[in-house]
């Protein structure tokens, strides 16, 4: 399932992931939303049905669902490939 959401006001296209425990932002997806991907500290790491990812956390200014709207909303950003972003649980 994938649902699309407002990033810091862009759209992003999610993957509905029930196995992620956070929001995670391709490197791609983290730029078009007005985040620097080379300027953040890869500090943790995920582990990944390919195995392990490193990623840096990040708060997103605004994220909207429709009427649904959090702000400072907790996300990840991985520094590996990844073709869609992610909405955990």
């Amino acid at each position: 399932y994938t649902a699309t959401l407002l990033v810091n006001g862009v759209p992003v296209v999610f993957t509905v992931d029930t196995g992620a425990t956070d929001i995670v932002l391709s490197r791609r997806d983290a730029q078009f939303a007005g985040l620097d991907p080379d300027a953040l500290s890869y500090l943790d790491e995920a582990m990944t049905a390919n195995g392990p990812v490193r990623t840096a956390y990040v708060t997103l200014g605004r994220v909207e669902l429709e009427e649904i709207v959090d702000e400072d909303v907790p996300a990840v950003v991985t520094e590996g490939p990844l073709d869609v972003s992610l909405l955990g649980m």
